[in-house]
């Protein structure tokens, strides 16, 4: 039987891609209006383009620097 306020690995497994599904939504978004490219995007964070390809379709899963470096930059990106 599960105590009350835990949850399972698999719950918090789904949260997790919940989460990261709805950065990298906001990352795209971003990424829209600014209209920056993955390339620019890359240049910029200092991480390769192919990272920041993989980070977008999901098959990567950043750390927390790497997020911070990515909304950073595009907050402060001007075309």
């Amino acid at each position: 039987m599960m105590k009350r306020g835990y949850i399972t690995d698999n719950e918090y497994l789904a949260r997790q891609r919940a989460d990261l599904k709805q950065w990298q939504d906001q990352i795209r978004r971003m990424m829209s209006e600014s209209k920056c490219c993955p390339y620019a995007l890359a240049k910029g964070t200092g991480l390769s383009r192919t990272n920041i390809l993989r980070i977008l379709n999901g098959e990567n899963y950043p750390k927390l620097s790497t997020m911070s470096k990515i909304h950073l930059f595009l907050e402060n990106y001007e075309k």
